[in-house]
C-alpha cells in the first residue's frame, strides 16, 4: 500500500514538472526559429503579442504582474538558434502593439512599454519609440530618446528609419523643457557622435536646428535655463560637416542667437552675480562651437574672444569690448556668407 502510494506521487511530481515545462515554454518558439516565415506564422506572431501587450497594459500598477507581462514579453527574443526574419518580424509586432502603450496616461504602463522597446534592441521599433517622445510622462520621453541613441547604428543604415527618428526628435526636442530629455534628445540627433560617415547627416542638421530654435525662443521669452544646451552646442560642431550650406548657416545663426543671448544675459541688471560663472562658461562654449564651424569651413575665427571680455565684476568698459568682439565675430561670418540671414 505504501509503495503504490509513493508511485503515485511519484507520477504526480513528474507530471507537474512537465506541466510546468510546457507552460514556460514559449508558444512562439517554433515559429521563430524559421529561417522563412509565411504568412500564417506573421498573422501568429502578431496576435500573441497582442494578447502580450493587452495583459502588458491590464497589469497596471501591480508590480508582479507587470513583471511576468515584461519577461513575456522579452522571453522570445532570448530563445536559442532565433532566426533573424523570426526576429524581425517579432520587433515589428512590439513596434505596432507597444507603440499603442507608450503614450498611454498610466506611467507604469508607457514605462514599461518603452523599456522593452529598448532592450529589443532592433532597427523595427524606431516607429514606436520615436511615438514614445510624444509621452506626457518625461521619464518615458527620455527612455525613448536614448533608446534611438543606443540604436544609431542599426537605423544609419536605413535612410528612411533615420530621417522619421530625426523629425521626431526635431518636434520633440523643439517644445522639450525637462533638461534631462532635451540633453538625451540632442544627443540622439547627434548620429555623427557615434556612427562613422554617417550618410544624413543634413537631416540630422535639420532636425538641430529645429530644437535649436525652439531653445532660442524660449530663452528670448525668459526662460533663464541656459544651462540646459551644452549637448547642443557640440551636437551643432558635430553636425555641421555633413550638411548643406543652407542648414550650415542655419546652425551658425541659431549660434549667434545663443551667443547674444548669453552676452545680454551677462550685463542685465538683473542676472544675479552668482550666475555670472554659469554664463561666462556658455559664452566661452557657444564661441568656441562656432569657431570650430568656421575652420570647418576654411574661415579664421577672430582672435579677440568675446568670453575674455567677461569679468565677475561687470562694467560699461568690458560690455563694451564685449560688443565690440561679438561684431566683430559677426561681420566674419557675413563676409564669409556662413551667417544665414532669415529670421
Amino acid at each position: 500500500m505504501l509503495q503504490r502510494r509513493c508511485l503515485v506521487i511519484s507520477v504526480m511530481t513528474v507530471l507537474s514538472v512537465m506541466s510546468s515545462v510546457t507552460f514556460a515554454r514559449d508558444t512562439l518558439e517554433s515559429i521563430i526559429k524559421k529561417s522563412k516565415l509565411t504568412d500564417n506564422d506573421v498573422i501568429r506572431i502578431e496576435q500573441e503579442v497582442a494578447d502580450r501587450a493587452k495583459k502588458l497594459a491590464e497589469a497596471g500598477k501591480k508590480s508582479e504582474r507587470r513583471k511576468q507581462a515584461r519577461e513575456v514579453l522579452l522571453a522570445t527574443v532570448r530563445i536559442n538558434k532565433a532566426s533573424q526574419a523570426g526576429l524581425t518580424a517579432y520587433a515589428q509586432a512590439c513596434d505596432s502593439e507597444l507603440g499603442n502603450l507608450v503614450t498611454n496616461s498610466q506611467l507604469t504602463v508607457a514605462f514599461d512599454a518603452v523599456l522593452i522597446l529598448v532592450d529589443l534592441d532592433s532597427s523595427e521599433t524606431a516607429k514606436a519609440l520615436a511615438r514614445a517622445l510624444l509621452s506626457e510622462h518625461p521619464a518615458v520621453r527620455y527612455r525613448a530618446a536614448r533608446g534611438i541613441q543606443m540604436l544609431h547604428k542599426k537605423i544609419a543604415v536605413s535612410q528612411e528609419a533615420s530621417a522619421m527618428v530625426l523629425r521626431a526628435l526635431g518636434r520633440s526636442g523643439a517644445m522639450e523643457k525637462d533638461e534631462h530629455v532635451l540633453r538625451m534628445i540632442y544627443e540622439a540627433i547627434n548620429f555623427h557622435a557615434g556612427v562613422r560617415n554617417f550618410q544624413h547627416a543634413n537631416e540630422s542638421a535639420r532636425a538641430l536646428n529645429e530644437v535649436l530654435a525652439g531653445r532660442v525662443n524660449q530663452l528670448k521669452a525668459g526662460s533663464r535655463d541656459e544651462w540646459k544646451d551644452k549637448a547642443g552646442y557640440e551636437a551643432a560642431v558635430d553636425c555641421y560637416s555633413g550638411a548643406t550650406p543652407d542648414q550650415r548657416r542655419t546652425l551658425i545663426k541659431h549660434m549667434v542667437r545663443f551667443l547674444n543671448n548669453h552676452l545680454d544675459r551677462f550685463f542685465h541688471e538683473e542676472t544675479a552675480k552668482r550666475y555670472l560663472k554659469t554664463l561666462k562658461r556658455h559664452v566661452k562654449d557657444v564661441e568656441k562651437a562656432i569657431h570650430e564651424m568656421m575652420t570647418e569651413s576654411k574661415v579664421n575665427p577672430p582672435s579677440n574672444l568675446v568670453g575674455d571680455h567677461l569679468r565677475s565684476k561687470p562694467s560699461s568698459k568690458t560690455e563694451r569690448k564685449a560688443r565690440d568682439a561679438m561684431a566683430e565675430l559677426t561681420d566674419a561670418l557675413n563676409k564669409a556668407n556662413l551667417l544665414s540671414q532669415s529670421p
